[in-house]
């Protein structure tokens, strides 16, 4: 049995291999505008559901004079995507830059991309279908392609053979090689896996850490070679991830793939010597084994990247959060109430007393503007100016590399303008979370993203007086740690976080677990209480499934900590500042490697 499976596994990724480059770029487009040469390609899966994907664009001025280039992008149905870049393009020179672009829920994704110079103009469609929420959008690549045509073959009969489904899930698949993959880890976050062809070299320093980043956001990275570790040999900083303390399935339960938990997401290393293409016939009935290695969880339950707007997961956050924003429907209902007593009874008999109806052509209209000016006080002083938030967050910060990875599900409420907008750090994703079924209730949203000015998100990624939730994903380089030193068999902790710790639990390098009985300030230091058992801890035996899911270790690695900690610069604000009306932040560090795995 154990053979069998082995053998379907190596195939599986053969056959991988044989359909993912369903064909070289989904989309290659190009024009002229005026002396301006432009050309976009897209290089992902033709169904996405979520997240950003990428579009590259390059310029060539082939005139005599200085020309601006202005790009408008423009995406409408119940939802519209705005997006605005400008380029000033010297005689002769050339310029390329990569459009992220929003992937909608449920919602065809097609941007007319408008570029202008002077009096001239031209547009480019870029079209990518949706798939209902149950596309899982997959991309092979290589350092060289397959031989053309044989992609498109198998493609097809993959689909016609086995329609492409496992537990409600579409796979779909696309390729391109090395050089046509991102530099930026937010365009991935519309994939739910990667499959990289190591046997014939790597991806570049600048590409692999696009990739890494996004596995630590959530994504799922499969690395497929002879030897597949020796990816990351020259990368220590995401090397300490592939050992035994982070292993979710080693070679004996799954014949040649091993897969470790790296931050939120995951990286599987499947030992294929040669890789290559094969007849349909053999790679119909893997499927399920495909689902099964690109998953590794149980056909009920593909959530691939667990941090995605539109799953349940983040729903689930979602509804954990208080409501506000609301207006008291008490008092609004009194004041309705005395504006309709004033107004009638009490506005007749004060007129009738004075026998002059003709105040009435004074009365009412005062009455009316006292009491608008009442209703916009009152929403004022129940509502607020400011932005409050509510906020859940969940952060993996890597002492070893000073990076941190964070996911938070934020609700939030602005009473008037926060001004431009949000400003959200290079290494940030905002995915605004918005009902997303084709032919559901409308919705009508207007994001607007304008990168003349940095990366600047208007329109309703913050609307204003309209109660609004956000996904926030990032990934940024942090020098933020909680300090652990040990003395004797105990362990001391001094808190440099930036916040205070509510909450802690620790788990030494050798494997003993360590409790804070009392809240730490920041710049404070305590001598944490040992002797603590894995089942007496509500810490791990909750919030580490609230960590990861239902797909979480069953114990703390050793070397790391768990604790509950309001440190704002392990999030990302935006730029925006914000009242917080109710949070709760949960945050795992790594700071040691376990004694065994050191020497």
């Amino acid at each position: 049995m154990l053979a069998e499976l082995r053998g379907r596994v190596a195939a599986l990724l053969v056959a991988l291999c044989a359909l993912a480059p369903a064909a070289p770029a989904l989309d290659v487009d190009d024009l002229r505008v005026g002396d301006v040469y432009v050309q976009t390609s897209y290089f992902g899966p033709g169904t996405l559901d979520q997240g950003y994907f990428p579009v590259r664009v390059e310029l060539w001025n082939q005139g005599a004079e200085a020309v601006d280039v202005d790009l408008d992008g423009e995406q409408s149905w119940q939802q519209e995507d705005f997006v605005h870049k400008s380029t000033h393009l010297e005689a002769g020179e050339r310029a390329s830059f990569e459009l992220v672009l929003r992937a909608r829920v449920g919602r065809p994704n097609a941007y007319e991309l408008t570029f202008a110079t002077g009096d001239a103009e031209g547009v480019i469609q870029v079209d990518v279908d949706y798939g209902w929420g149950a596309a899982s959008a997959i991309l092979y690549a290589a350092a060289d392609p397959l031989p053309a045509g044989t992609v498109e073959r198998w493609a097809s009969e993959w689909q016609s053979d086995t329609s492409g489904t496992v537990g409600g899930r579409e796979f779909k698949f696309s390729g391109c090689t090395f050089d046509q993959l991102s530099e930026t880890w937010i365009a991935y976050t519309s994939l739910e896996s990667v499959v990289l062809d190591a046997s014939s070299g790597a991806p570049s320093p600048a590409v692999l850490d696009a990739l890494l980043a996004w596995v630590r956001a959530g994504g799922r990275l499969v690395v497929c070679g002879a030897d597949p570790a020796a990816l990351f040999a020259a990368r220590p900083e995401d090397a300490k991830w592939l050992r035994p303390a982070w292993r979710i399935t080693d070679g004996e339960t799954w014949g040649r793939q091993e897969a470790y938990r790296v931050g939120f997401g995951r990286v599987v290393l499947v030992d294929t010597p040669r890789l290559g293409a094969v007849a349909m016939d053999e790679a119909a009935d893997l499927v399920p084994a495909l689902h099964d290695a690109l998953v590794d969880q149980g056909p009920s339950s593909w959530y691939g990247r667990e941090w995605v707007g539109t799953q349940d997961r983040t729903r689930q956050v979602e509804r954990e959060l208080p409501g506000f924003g609301d207006l008291p429907l008490r008092g609004l209902m009194l004041l309705l109430v005395l504006f309709a007593v004033l107004m009638g009874p009490v506005n007749f008999l004060w007129v009738k007393r004075r026998g002059k109806p003709v105040l009435l052509l004074v009365t009412v209209p005062l009455l009316s503007l006292g009491t608008g000016l009442a209703l916009v006080l009152f929403g004022v002083f129940a509502q607020g100016l400011d932005v409050k938030v509510s906020t859940r967050s969940f952060a993996i910060l890597d002492q070893l590399g000073q990076r941190v990875t964070c996911a938070e599900v934020r609700r939030l409420f602005a009473g008037s303008s926060p001004g431009e907008g949000l400003r959200p750090a290079q290494g940030t994703a905002v995915m605004p979370v918005v009902s997303g079924r084709y032919g559901g209730p409308i919705s009508m949203h207007r994001f607007l993203l304008d990168l003349d000015r940095g990366r600047l998100l208007g329109g309703d990624y913050l609307p204003v007086r309209t109660p609004t939730t956000q996904l926030l994903l990032s990934d940024h380089a942090s020098r933020l740690r909680l300090e652990v030193t040990a003395v004797g068999d105990e362990v001391e902790v001094s808190n440099a976080l930036g916040g205070r710790v509510e909450e802690l639990v620790l788990r030494d390098a050798r494997g003993a677990l360590h409790h804070l009985g009392t809240p730490l300030d920041p710049g404070a230091s305590a001598r944490l209480r040992g002797g603590v058992e894995d089942e007496q801890e509500p810490l791990l035996d909750h919030d580490l499934k609230r960590l990861w899911g239902e797909d979480a270790p069953a114990k703390l690695a050793p070397g790391t900590w768990l604790a509950v900690v309001d440190a704002p610069d392990l999030r990302d604000a935006c730029g925006v500042p914000v009242t917080v009306v109710e949070g709760r932040h949960l945050v795992l560090g790594v700071y040691a490697l376990p004694v065994e795995e050191s020497r």
